[in-house]
């Protein structure tokens, strides 16, 4: 049993490691995917994890800050040049217009969930918080009324009747 917990705990700390977003003082970053750029293989309504690397190389799918409003944008490097990336999405016909420099890219893609958005516009509903402390009670309160049922029955001595 111990050993069980050992290894569910190792292995918590490795995805929290992989997957923890910046916020929370990890390097992954969560894209929701807004546009078709990325067609065929990643759609609108996708979710996409990236996280930073040392370096990145042509057919990367990187994610960066765009001069053009500061949106985050994600494309596939095409060419490195000495100063930054050249970048075009899969289903467009034309590279960007930003060649975004090391400091600007978020990551590159580890991760993609499809149709991920409606994952998380579920998770954060507030009913969904609700539903889950229900379960999380209800499941303590069977577990606690399990181990009273298991516990040994005292066995009293009985004295001896003269």
């Amino acid at each position: 049993m111990k050993a069980r917990l050992f290894v569910l705990l190792g292995l918590t700390a490795v995805a929290f490691a992989v997957f923890a977003p910046s916020a929370w003082g990890g390097s992954a970053h969560y894209l929701t995917i807004r546009g078709t750029s990325m067609e065929p293989g990643i759609h609108a309504g996708d979710v996409v994890i990236v996280r930073e690397q040392d370096s990145y190389q042509v057919g990367d799918v990187i994610a960066y800050r765009s001069d053009m409003g500061g949106a985050v944008v994600l494309h596939r490097v095409v060419a490195t040049l000495s100063d930054g990336y050249l970048l075009q999405g899969d289903n467009n016909t034309f590279v960007d217009r930003d060649q975004p420099s090391r400091s600007d890219v978020l990551g590159r893609k580890v991760f993609l969930v499809p149709h991920g958005e409606r994952f998380v516009k579920v998770m954060a509903a507030r009913w969904t918080l609700i539903v889950l402390c229900i379960g999380v009670a209800a499941t303590w309160r069977h577990r606690s009324n399990q181990r009273g049922r298991h516990r040994r029955p005292v066995r009293r001595r009985l004295g001896s009747i003269t």
